[in-house]
């Protein structure tokens, strides 16, 4: 688990890409989505879980992170996702951490 208080700027080590979903319809009026890079973070990386289930028949693995990084109130949108080493993560839950808009906590899930 990532440590939530302190300034500790040498553990913000790994990129992560924050993308944007933008959804538009096609010629045929189907929706398509598609991503917009809307910015790049220096982030601490903790490894929550993961594991592999049973979803309708079928069997899946699942990830989840943790990414501290400096305070964006961008980033407070759980709508965008989070690209990791080139794989794509959803953000589930954020975290202002201590209330100080210093740093934030986002926590992502990957299924696949």
């Amino acid at each position: 688990m990532i440590d939530r208080l302190g300034d500790e700027h040498g553990r913000l080590d790994q990129r992560i890409q924050i993308y944007e979903r933008i959804t538009t319809q096609n010629a045929l009026n189907e929706e398509e989505t598609t991503l917009a890079l809307l910015m790049e973070r220096w982030a601490e990386v903790s490894y929550i879980s993961g594991d592999e289930l049973s979803l309708s028949r079928r069997e899946t693995s699942y990830r989840s992170l943790e990414f501290r990084v400096r305070y964006s109130a961008t980033l407070e949108d759980k709508t965008l996702l989070v690209r990791y080493r080139s794989q794509d993560y959803d953000i589930e839950a954020v975290e202002d951490i201590a209330g100080q808009r210093e740093y934030m906590l986002l926590r992502v899930q990957r299924y696949g």
